[in-house]
């Protein structure tokens, strides 16, 4: 194989693999989209157990039992 076709396929699938991150990052997107939606809480005991932090790069979730549940886009 020659140089030449060695570059050609490395950069073909440095383009896949951008492409699949692209990919990754608009599903990321929808499901932190998704989970802003459904973190409305109605229960005001909920509310002051539970600490919701929206952030531009995805969100965090402080649940009562303990433990984080975090979305991040990257």
């Amino acid at each position: 194989m020659t140089l030449e076709k060695r570059v050609e396929e490395l950069e073909m699938s440095l383009l896949h693999t951008r492409q699949a991150i692209n990919e990754i990052n608009c599903a990321i997107d929808e499901l932190s989209l998704s989970v802003r939606q459904q973190l409305v809480v109605d229960d005001m005991a909920a509310q002051k157990q539970t600490a919701v932090q929206l952030e531009d790069s995805g969100c965090k979730v402080h649940l009562p039992a303990g433990g984080v549940i975090v979305i991040n886009r990257f």
